[in-house]
């Protein structure tokens, strides 16, 4: 039996539902946070604290929609990466991730919903899945046991709360982002990685401000640049919005962007 509050997260293939994971940092103000309501791709987003007004984002896009993200004018950052890890990332700190195989057979909405209510909770039994997604367990226990299980479920991911930490993320800039990682390799306040193009992006918890400032020394000392964001209040958490699949392809016609 878990303790009280810890969680433990499914981490899907994101690339294999059509899927970009991605990162951005928005202009805090009531336009975007109106924006933020209208995109049911948006994982979680943040308040994040520093000198500007700013909200920190973590969404899981179909790729027309990530360009369009990447295109706004009020969008500090934004980075494309694969899902997170957990720190270390991999077998080995300078060994690339594996890419993912494609599965023998077609995704479909089933498929989709599974993932969807094991990213948040991978505790929950076929019973409960089967009650919230309305279909029957007969058919929820088939796509588990074939599909999602193997095919598409990338790894877990779990979440232990602690008091008096502080949480963060750091943008990080590097033509060597696993060369970076084998140094990162050790730091236990790093809770998990995603690695894209010549970027990594870190979520930490830290329990003093000095480690954040010494995390910023240290990236510099590698050749890295780096930005860090404390994270504040978490404004958004959802889940992957399985109604929208249309078997490889998400339906986006109906969402007003503007």
């Amino acid at each position: 039996m878990l303790s009280r509050g810890i969680r433990i997260q499914a981490i899907p293939k994101y690339n294999l539902m059509g899927l970009e994971h991605i990162y951005f940092v928005l202009k805090h103000s009531r336009k975007n946070l109106k924006f933020l309501s209208k995109i049911p791709f948006i994982l979680d987003a943040w308040i994040g604290i520093g000198k500007k007004p700013i909200v920190l984002c973590r969404a899981a896009v179909p790729r027309p929609l990530g360009g369009y993200i990447a295109d706004l004018d009020n969008v500090y950052n934004t980075t494309v990466t694969g899902p997170p890890w957990p720190s270390p990332p991999y077998n080995g700190p300078s060994e690339e991730p594996p890419k993912p195989s494609k599965p023998r057979f077609s995704l479909d909405k089933i498929d989709v919903g599974i993932l969807s209510v094991l990213s948040i909770d991978a505790c929950s039994p076929i019973s409960t899945i089967s009650s919230m997604l309305k279909i029957p367990v007969t058919k929820v226990r088939y796509h588990y046991s074939h599909h999602a299980k193997y095919a598409i479920l990338e790894r877990f991911i779990i979440d232990i709360p602690e008091e008096n930490i502080i949480e963060s993320l750091a943008f990080i800039s590097t033509k060597k982002p696993f060369r970076t990682l084998e140094h990162l390799s050790q730091l236990t306040y790093i809770r998990s990685v995603s690695a894209g193009n010549e970027v990594l992006v870190l979520y930490m918890k830290l329990d003093s401000l000095r480690l954040w400032e010494s995390t910023k020394k240290l990236i510099h000392m590698y050749g890295g640049d780096i930005e860090m964001f404390l994270l504040g209040e978490k404004i958004k958490e959802n889940t992957i919005p399985w109604l929208l699949y249309r078997g490889k392809e998400w339906s986006i016609g109906g969402l007003e962007l503007t």
